[in-house]
């Protein structure tokens, strides 16, 4: 079983929020997360802000349902990421938890992210087969200037 990847890299704490957003993330949804606060495992319900979180060197992950990238995905879990200047937010599912992955979905997928490239300032993007950076497991890539 196919496992699949989005990445946003080079985001800002701010554009976690609108990326969450984007998703249609519901805090109803989560089934599970870690986040790390004085070496304790806490729940994400327990961050009260995720843009302060972020701020600064930290990780975090959230198992949630349900969320809508182009194509509905019923189960993912997004692992956020960031060290002292930006980071990364990453979406990972099984393609048992999507719709059939065809050039029309992806296609609607490729679309939707392109929605979202205006509210990032330097992202880039890659979607594909786990681990979606290898050139060889890349469906598309893209940034502010061009689709790759």
């Amino acid at each position: 079983m196919e496992s699949y990847e989005l990445i946003f890299n080079n985001i800002s704490p701010k554009e976690i929020s609108v990326l969450l957003k984007w998703i249609n993330f519901k805090e109803k949804n989560v089934l599970s997360s870690h986040f790390y606060i004085n070496n304790k495992d806490v729940k994400f319900e327990s961050i009260d802000s995720l843009e302060i979180y972020f701020n600064k060197q930290n990780t975090g992950n959230i198992l949630v349902k349900d969320i809508y990238i182009g194509a509905t995905i019923s189960k993912a879990i997004i692992v956020i990421s960031f060290d002292d200047l930006d980071g990364n937010l990453t979406i990972n599912f099984s393609e048992k938890d999507m719709t059939i992955l065809n050039d029309l979905v992806l296609a609607d997928i490729c679309s939707n992210i392109l929605s979202i490239m205006t509210n990032l300032n330097n992202a880039t993007i890659f979607f594909g087969y786990e681990p979606a950076e290898d050139n060889d497991m890349t469906l598309f890539s893209l940034n502010k200037n061009n689709l790759v």
